[in-house]
This record gives structure tokens, C-alpha cells and sequence, in this order.
């Protein structure tokens, strides 16, 4: 007999990434976060927290 469960699972993903702009690190994350959804079926929920911004232009 086959069930069916259902689950809520609570996940922390930390990333390091280079970008140009905040909304293309919005752009990259997002993309990320979908491929691994469309890959997996699993209908991922997510909010994006910018820990430390950091610039590495030289000016």
C-alpha cells in the first residue's frame, strides 16, 4: 500500500556571489532557485536576505 505524505520543510542556502547590481544577484539567485525546482518538482518558496554587501570597485 502506497502513501502519500506531505512535508514543509525549513532550509537556509548561503551563497557567494559576484554581480554587477542587486537585481542581477536577485536575477541569478532566482534562476538558481528554479532549475532546481523545474530539475526536482519541488515547489520551492523563498526569500532572498542580503547578509553582507560588499563593493569591490576600486575608486
Amino acid at each position: 500500500m502506497t502513501m502519500n505524505y506531505y512535508a514543509e520543510i525549513d532550509a537556509h542556502l548561503s551563497l557567494d556571489m559576484e554581480a554587477e547590481t542587486k537585481d542581477d544577484a536577485i536575477c541569478y539567485i532566482q534562476e538558481l532557485l528554479n532549475e532546481i525546482s523545474d530539475w526536482s518538482g519541488i515547489d520551492i518558496k523563498y526569500r532572498i536576505n542580503f547578509v553582507n554587501e560588499e563593493c569591490d570597485d576600486e575608486e
